[in-house]
């Protein structure tokens, strides 16, 4: 039997069938009205290619078989492939069609069962190592669920979820610290360096507040003894006014008198001694006037030799206090100053600090993309954003986005690139039907230029003849 067909008998509706496989490539087409049994021949072909399927022989028949590329099945009591098969094929591990379009509405689902197709065509499963080795660091902050998922596209999601929650958390805090620097520095205005230092003002307002002090405590003093010395003057004045008696001398000279003629008047004795004590008491008198005036004269010379500040020298003190007073205050704004803009820079450190953490944790984002980018090994195809994109003379495309025949085409590149030529494609019959003929023309001479053969089937148009019949694809 030539390798270059495939032989069908007895399976299905179908009592014979034979599908040529060009060799340079191309689509082979099944052609057959309803119920001929163009799905069973394309199931006898997957089993044929895969080693088993669930085939059943056609009614009355003992045995069924399949065979090409070197080997066949016979369907019996059981089913079983004999032979070294000789072609290959991607039946199990990618659906073409189902890469072209994979029947969902939403183009994100869309994508991730695509992506999940290529990662099962390459075998690539879930692995956090593979993820963390072209992340790095920030794949340390990925949550205990992305790293037991099981499923690449899950985990590649899950992680990057978690880096970008992490980014924002870091550009939060950037944001955060940036707004405290800008507040921080409004705080402290415009920095007036002139002046002296918060020190030298500080001692200089000392040091004016001690010479106020001392200079009102001269002048309450001397205000107090010039008080004194009008009181001292008015009682002076008063006992001068009030006193009509002999002087100190006159009285000592009147006892001296009065003692030495004691002795010879003592008949006189009662008499003398009553002028005694009369004169005593005028000398205690005389005494206390003499001291009165004494410390009356005393009070007015201290307060004569007293100098007493003018109200002129008060208010220059008060200048001098109020001077020194803005100085400090002026130097403990100054300080304030610098110690706010020495914290804004320390805000704006970590502002920066953040913003480089947070651009590391989109990085890490975007990488893991790249990782799954890399485990689908396609040269046409990359992720991002977990979409399927490529580069056409639009620029970045989605795949979702390209016409039919732009993705059949990428499809078939994936496809061909694991069968190599003259590898088998399977394409279910309805995917077939759905494309226009500009669009099944681009694929069959794709299929050529790439040495694939694609098998695929159609319902059977007006005026062809009856029965099941395969046959290459002809671009009219």
């Amino acid at each position: 039997m030539s390798e270059r067909t495939i032989t069908i008998e007895n399976i299905g509706p179908v009592e014979r069938l034979t599908i040529p496989v060009p060799a340079d490539g191309g689509v082979v087409v099944l052609h057959g009205r309803n119920g001929a049994g163009k799905t069973q021949a394309l199931a006898a072909t997957q089993a044929l290619l895969r080693g088993s399927g669930g085939l059943d022989r056609r009614d009355g028949a003992l045995a069924g078989s399949v065979a090409g590329f070197g080997a066949s099945i016979a369907v019996a009591k059981s089913t079983r492939r004999t032979g070294q098969l000789e072609a290959v094929h991607l039946e199990g591990k990618l659906n073409v069609a189902d890469l072209v379009d994979p029947g969902l509405k939403d183009p994100v689902a869309a994508d991730a069962h695509r992506i999940k197709a290529l990662l099962t065509l390459t075998g690539v499963e879930a692995d956090p190592t593979a993820f963390a080795r072209t992340i790095g660091e920030p794949w340390g902050d990925v949550s205990r669920t992305a790293l037991a998922a099981t499923d690449p596209v899950d985990m590649a999601r899950r992680a990057k979820q978690d880096l970008q929650e992490a980014a924002r958390f870091a550009e939060t805090d950037r944001d955060n610290h940036a707004g405290r620097a800008a507040g921080l520095r409004e705080a402290a205005g415009d920095l007036d360096e002139s002046g002296p230092s918060e020190e030298t003002a500080q001692e200089a307002l000392s040091e004016a507040l001690r010479a106020a002090d001392k200079l009102g405590e001269r002048r309450a003093a001397g205000l107090e003894a010039h008080e004194r010395a009008r009181e001292a003057r008015a009682r002076l004045d008063e006992a001068e006014a009030n006193y009509s008696g002999p002087t100190v001398e006159e009285a000592n000279e009147k006892v001296a008198k009065v003692a030495a003629d004691v002795q010879s008047l003592r008949d006189m004795l009662a008499s003398a001694e009553h002028k005694l004590e009369i004169a005593q008491e005028r000398c205690r008198a005389a005494k206390a006037h003499a001291e009165t005036i004494a410390t009356a004269k005393s009070l007015i010379d201290q307060a004569g030799r007293c100098a007493i500040p003018t109200e002129e020298e008060i208010e220059e003190a008060t200048t001098v206090v109020e001077r020194a007073r803005a100085d400090h205050a002026k130097a403990v704004a100054q300080r304030d100053a610098r110690e706010k803009l020495g914290r804004a820079k320390g805000a704006a450190a970590m502002a920066e600090h953040a913003a480089k953490r947070a651009a590391r944790y989109r990085e890490a984002a975007r990488l893991c993309d790249e990782v799954l980018g890399q485990a689908i090994q396609c040269q046409v195809l990359r992720v991002v954003d977990g979409r399927l994109v490529t580069d056409t003379a639009r620029g970045e495309t989605y795949y979702a986005e390209l016409s039919d025949g732009e993705r059949w085409k990428i499809a078939i590149d994936v496809a061909a690139e694991h069968v190599g030529q003259r590898g088998v494609l399977i394409v279910p019959q309805d995917a077939w039907e759905g494309l226009d003929a500009e669009n099944r023309f681009l694929i069959a001479r794709h299929a050529r230029a790439r040495r694939v053969v694609i098998l695929t089937a159609e319902a059977q148009r007006e005026g062809e003849p009856a029965g099941l019949t395969a046959a290459a694809y002809q671009e009219a």
